[in-house]
């Protein structure tokens, strides 16, 4: 259900020199050492939007609770001006209006992870559950996510509408989405959400978009990850 698809992309590293360099009427259309000096440059300082005319539309698949946290970066990005950058295009995403929930992400037996005492959020990353209490958890969840998708089916058969019949669903239920992103939005991300720091799931889908675009834009993306991100 962690599952990341690349749609469709435009741009390349090309695509940012010429970007940067339009002011001068000047274009190229092979990357030389001078260009991958000029895109350590524009990242080094910060000059952003040359980076914003390479997009990318992935398809998504991931539980409600690692979507919403996705969805904080499709609203805006702060920079370090202050100012507020809309560094995403576009989300759509499935309608619970429509279709039937059929899928919820269930994690790796006995892979609960235990809450850190030292902070209000994440999870340990020193201590481990007791086999005994894995085992509990994976029964409790199990039992749990059996019955709210009972009560879902159960409403849907007494010909509830899904838009009602749903607030019983669990966070844990699958969502699938498009998301068409710069350049630079899916490095903010990526920087981001791939911290330790971060919660695990959402570091999957984050190595899976570093994993394609890496590939597609590579001089680019060194580029900007030898600066550190912007804050959330």
């Amino acid at each position: 259900m962690l599952r990341v698809e690349l749609v469709d992309h435009m741009g390349s590293d090309v695509t940012v020199v010429n970007a940067a360099r339009v002011s001068l009427d000047k274009h190229i259309t092979d990357l030389r050492e001078v260009d991958r000096k000029l895109l350590v440059f524009l990242a080094t300082h910060k000059h952003f939007s040359p980076f914003r005319h390479v997009q990318f539309q992935f398809r998504i698949s991931a539980p409600e609770f690692i979507a919403r946290q996705m969805f904080r970066h499709n609203v805006g990005i702060q920079a370090s001006s202050g100012e507020f950058q809309n560094q995403s295009d576009a989300w759509n995403e499935i309608s619970q209006r429509y279709v039937t929930v059929r899928d919820v992400y269930v994690p790796e037996p006995a892979s609960w992870r235990k809450a850190p005492a030292e902070k209000r959020q994440g999870s340990s990353l020193t201590e481990q559950l007791i086999p005994e209490t894995q085992h509990f958890c994976d029964a409790v969840y199990s039992k749990a996510i059996q019955t709210a998708i009972q009560a879902y089916n159960d409403l849907l058969t007494a010909g509830v509408a899904k838009e009602m019949a749903r607030m019983v669903l669990p966070m844990s239920v699958e969502t699938k989405f498009y998301w068409t992103m710069s350049l630079q939005a899916v490095h903010h991300f990526v920087a981001l959400r791939k911290s330790p720091e971060a919660q695990l799931e959402i570091q999957k889908i984050a190595e899976q978009m570093e994993a394609i675009v890496s590939k597609l834009v590579p001089e680019s993306w060194k580029a900007l990850s030898e600066i550190p991100p912007a804050p959330s």
